[in-house]
């Protein structure tokens, strides 16, 4: 064994004799009553050492039953605290979790979300073992209700058509960079280095602040092995509604903070759009234009159709192509 493997064998006996690094999990509430529950019992009995591990549930001021529900685990677990957000502002929520909390490591989770027991431990081992700046894993959409249209919406989160690049939601099959996770699990540290969250945004803080760790070259981490799974809004109205936000979010960033977020795929349905509205009006006076608002929208139908037919495959559930 040459003196290279040796030290690098010591250190590894070395991190699985240390404790495990003390572990703060954020997670912001507003209304979260029926899955708030079993997020925090899923904590409660995971793998992670309990006395090292600290629950700060962040609430907007919720009107159902959210607080009664938090309250009493906190009633019963000391490592389980409730934090006022009024407002229900996502980055001042995450700010003040950050600054309540002295843990080694911040990780943040959505309300809305099933983990796996091992998915806190596995993503603070990963991000010693592969010395990186923040992790995440994949995410698994699912709906939150029954129907070929709920299905459907959840569907549309984890193909490329929907998503774009984005591989923490349309999957990986090896752990590789990305230029932002989902949520995240980083050191205590980091914070102190590139500051908090921006509190003037309204969302996509944790876009921004992937920006900034990208801008001094900090590395992120999709790691596939470990995938939680999303809720989906189920109802077209919120699910458009939540698609709008998050096309206007990279828009609204980039005016409030200075810093570019914006690629290529943030312009490509506006692209698609505009290319519909010129040549529809223009079919009116042109038959090259009537042609070039046909290939568009046919593309268009194409590209829909083939999504459809991998993910009606995929289900097992012909009837999506019906209704993608």
């Amino acid at each position: 064994m040459t003196p290279d493997t040796e030290s690098a064998a010591a250190n590894r006996k070395a991190q699985m004799s240390a404790p495990s690094p003390t572990l703060a999990v954020v997670i912001l509430t507003l209304n979260e009553e029926k899955f708030i529950g079993a997020v925090i019992n899923k904590l409660l009995t995971g793998d992670y050492p309990q006395d090292r591990l600290e629950i700060l549930v962040v609430d907007g001021m919720s009107t159902d039953a959210t607080r009664d529900i938090v309250g009493g685990f906190c009633a019963q677990h000391p490592q389980v605290k409730l934090l006022d957000n009024p407002g229900a502002l996502k980055p001042r929520g995450l700010n003040l979790a950050i600054r309540e909390t002295s843990a080694d490591v911040v990780m943040w989770l959505s309300a809305h979300a099933d983990y796996p027991a091992g998915y806190p431990s596995t993503l603070v081992e990963q991000l010693y073992a592969l010395d990186a700046d923040n992790v995440g894993g994949t995410i698994r959409s699912v709906s939150r209700g029954e129907g070929l249209v709920a299905q459907s919406l959840a569907n549309v989160l984890t193909h490329p058509f929907g998503m774009g690049n984005a591989r923490h939601w349309t999957g990986a099959d090896t752990p590789q960079e990305g230029d932002i996770v989902f949520a995240f699990c980083v050191r205590r540290t980091l914070f102190d280095e590139v500051g908090l969250f921006d509190e003037r945004l309204r969302r996509g803080q944790d876009r921004e602040f992937s920006l900034r760790l990208s801008k001094l070259g900090k590395r992120m981490m999709i790691l596939p092995q470990v995938q939680c799974t999303y809720y989906a809004r189920d109802t077209i109205g919120a699910f458009v509604s939540w698609a709008f936000d998050c096309g206007a979010t990279p828009i609204t960033i980039s005016r409030i903070t200075g810093s570019n977020l914006l690629s290529i795929r943030n312009f490509i349905p506006a692209a698609f759009v505009l290319w519909l509205v010129v040549f529809g009006i223009g079919a009116v006076f042109s038959t090259v234009s009537l042609l070039l608002f046909c290939a568009g929208l046919l593309a268009y139908v194409i590209a829909a159709f083939a999504a459809a037919a991998v993910m009606a495959i995929k289900g097992r559930s012909p009837a999506l192509l019906l209704t993608m």
